[in-house]
Order: structure tokens, then C-alpha cells, then sequence
């Protein structure tokens, strides 16, 4: 996937998509000034918690999975809330969406 983002309205317009598409674990920013997407863990971490960045929304959701995956077995462990597991590939209506 080319990146999409070609103006501030694209990166928000994504950032938003893979915010929603995650189910709000995350908070998803499109950085104007850097170019890139910065995305926010909100699962269980340890304090200082974790962040993601990347230039494109495929290459985001790929690091977004991986922490994801990582804070679903540290919240079992610690019996806090378990957030959903993300599918492999960026969804299919958001890739449309990139043409």
C-alpha cells in the first residue's frame, strides 16, 4: 500500500478509521509536522506504557497487532481487561478505502 495521506483531512480521516477499527485501545494521531501516524496503547503496560509510529496505515496496523497481541497475554496475567485480537492484515474496508 502506497501511504495515502496527502493533506492534514487524509492522515486525521485514517488516524480516526484505525482508532475505530481497533476498538478504542489505541488513540490514533496523524503528526502533520513528522508525517507519520503515532498510535497509543491503551491496554494493560507497564508505566510509561507504549506507543507506535509509521508512515502508512498498513505498517501501523502491523505494529499495532504485534503490541496488541503482547498486551492481551500481560492483561490475562494480570486479570485486567483483555483487548480483542486484531486481524493480520489491515481490515478489508479500510484497504478498499485506500484504493
Amino acid at each position: 500500500m502506497t501511504n495515502p495521506v496527502i493533506d492534514p483531512e487524509a492522515g486525521r480521516w485514517w488516524a480516526a478509521q484505525l482508532e475505530e477499527a481497533v476498538g478504542h485501545w489505541w488513540v490514533v494521531v496523524w503528526a502533520l509536522q513528522h508525517q507519520h501516524f503515532a498510535a497509543f496503547y491503551r491496554g494493560h503496560w507497564e508505566e510509561g506504557g507504549v506507543y507506535r509510529t509509521s508512515k502508512t496505515p498498513a505498517e501501523l496496523w502491523s505494529l499495532m497487532r504485534e503490541v496488541q497481541h503482547e498486551g492481551r497475554l500481560r492483561a490475562m496475567a494480570a486479570r485486567a481487561p483483555v483487548p480483542p485480537l486484531l486481524v493480520e492484515q489491515i481490515p478489508d474496508v479500510l484497504r478498499r478505502a485506500d484504493g
